[in-house]
């Protein structure tokens, strides 16, 4: 088995599927579209980003999301399980909205000098997305912060 992978497998694939799996895409609305299901399903995407746009507000909004997660998780291929990917820094990078964790943006925490604060902050969120059905979270993991201007 090479890097997680069971033996064969990337020689199995067909060029589409092999080609997709390095597409991670998003979508408009609340619900994935046909088209992008059906794609997951046949093993032609890697997976898919979540916006603010695919997100409804409120505690049944963090519902539908789970729920929508799991759907999307339930579609790919088992042996090429989906990515299913956001965007949450804190700060005005938000997609989720309350009752999810709001945080401040990390530059603040950055400042405050403790260490294991940030690796709290971000074990707590990672543990939240996890919960939620997501699978990555596209939030840098340095910054190199050395512009005082840049917010």
């Amino acid at each position: 088995m090479a890097h997680g992978l069971p033996d064969g497998l990337l020689e199995a694939l067909t060029p589409a599927e092999l080609a997709g799996q390095l597409l991670v895409v998003g979508y408009d609305g609340t619900e994935p579209p046909a088209e992008l299901r059906a794609a997951l399903c046949a093993g032609e995407r890697a997976g898919v980003i979540l916006f603010r746009r695919n997100l409804s507000p409120g505690l049944e909004g963090l519902y539908a999301l789970q729920r929508t997660c799991g759907a999307l998780a339930e579609l790919a291929p088992m042996e090429l399980p989906p990515l299913i990917t956001i965007d949450e820094e804190g700060g005005r990078v938000a997609r989720l909205q309350p009752p999810a964790l709001r945080l401040p943006p990390m530059r603040r925490i950055a400042a405050l000098g403790e260490r294991a604060l940030l690796e709290r902050v971000g074990a707590v969120m990672g543990a939240e997305l996890a919960c939620l059905g997501l699978t990555m979270n596209f939030a840098p993991v340095v910054d190199v912060d050395t512009n005082p201007d840049n917010p």
